[in-house]
């Protein structure tokens, strides 16, 4: 009797252990996770948010509008204030992408491993950001020493090409609101208007700019550029669409160049476009003197004449520009 009551003792004793220890190990998972919890709200609190609100500020040109385009890809650095020395940064070349466009307002997702986390120590931060993004690396072609390099001689994609650079509004302190990035043109837009006399077919001409430097560094720093003396011939594009107020026949052509000072009055030829029509006829414009201006759109009007004098084989001069205007480039 007394052999059965010390089983029963051991076995009641046995299952209060297991319980115990399982009631245990619950009370430590939920411990855990509840952490887990805590850090993943914590992270999500001190977690950056972007976007922009002046949505009219393009990346592409196209038949249709400028705008943002969801998955176009920009870098953001967070600067300490007061250093805001982008050596110095605490988060440098994050990817981001444009992701949400309503109303106007455009949000930026951080890629995988990329998002920006305000610091844990209290302090003010700035944040400076460019479009399109390209990674930090020793490759051609790669940021390295905080300078992106530019290359416009490529001219198929405009979208690609067009460098935008944008700052956080003011000092920033750690906050659940989003971070308003004010982006702004770096280069200089053209937009040729050509119109056709009678006899003088436009269909499929294609256009090529010679004498203009192609390339730049710009420093991500101050938002500076200093022109790299690359000067090449680069073909440009039409646009696929008529422009304002012109008639069937006329066409433009866009380009996306390096600001810099035309300087033609020694040499006419140092800086042209030509233009081969389908019909085997070429036309020379030389630019005039002038300063093509960063974030400024210029819009020449040519009018191109169907027997005007040969300048040399199959070259021939369009009648003088009809109209030139520059404005702020800000759609």
């Amino acid at each position: 009797m007394n052999l059965n009551m010390n089983h029963s003792i051991r076995k009641h004793y046995s299952k209060a252990i297991t319980t115990g220890f399982a009631l245990l190990l619950l009370g430590l998972q939920a411990c855990v996770t509840e952490e887990v919890y805590l850090y993943k709200d914590l992270q999500e609190s001190f977690a950056v948010r972007f976007s922009s609100y002046n949505s009219g500020i393009p990346t592409r040109t196209n038949s249709s509008d400028n705008s943002w385009v969801a998955g176009d890809s920009i870098g953001i650095y967070m600067l300490l204030e007061p250093d805001n020395d982008i050596a110095n940064s605490t988060a440098d070349n994050r990817l981001y992408y444009a992701t949400t466009l309503d109303d106007g307002q455009i949000t930026f997702v951080a890629g995988e491993g990329h998002q920006i986390f305000y610091p844990s120590t209290a302090g003010a931060v700035n944040f400076i950001a460019y479009y399109p993004y390209k990674p930090t690396g020793k490759r051609q072609g790669d940021i390295q020493n905080y300078e992106y390099p530019v290359d416009v001689s490529k001219q198929h994609n405009l979208a690609s090409i067009d460098i935008l650079y944008g700052t956080s509004d003011l000092p920033q302190t750690a906050s659940t609101s989003p971070i308003n990035l004010q982006f702004r043109h770096l280069l200089t837009k053209i937009i040729v208007h050509i119109s056709p006399e009678a006899g003088v077919v436009l269909h499929n001409m294609k256009a090529i700019i010679n004498g203009m430097p192609t390339k730049a560094q710009l420093h991500l720093n101050s938002g500076n550029l200093t022109v790299v003396d690359d000067k090449k011939a680069f073909d440009i594009f039409g646009a696929g669409r008529p422009p304002a107020g012109s008639t069937p026949n006329d066409t433009i052509f866009e380009a996306i160049v390096i600001p810099h000072t035309v300087n033609n009055s020694i040499n006419p030829s140092n800086e042209t476009i030509q233009f081969f029509t389908s019909e085997q006829k070429q036309y020379t414009w030389s630019l005039p003197d002038m300063e093509l201006a960063p974030r400024s759109l210029y819009i020449f009007k040519l009018t191109f004449e169907a027997d005007a004098p040969a300048a040399g084989p199959l070259t021939r001069s369009p009648r003088i520009i009809t109209e030139m205007s520059r404005q702020a480039w800000t759609d």
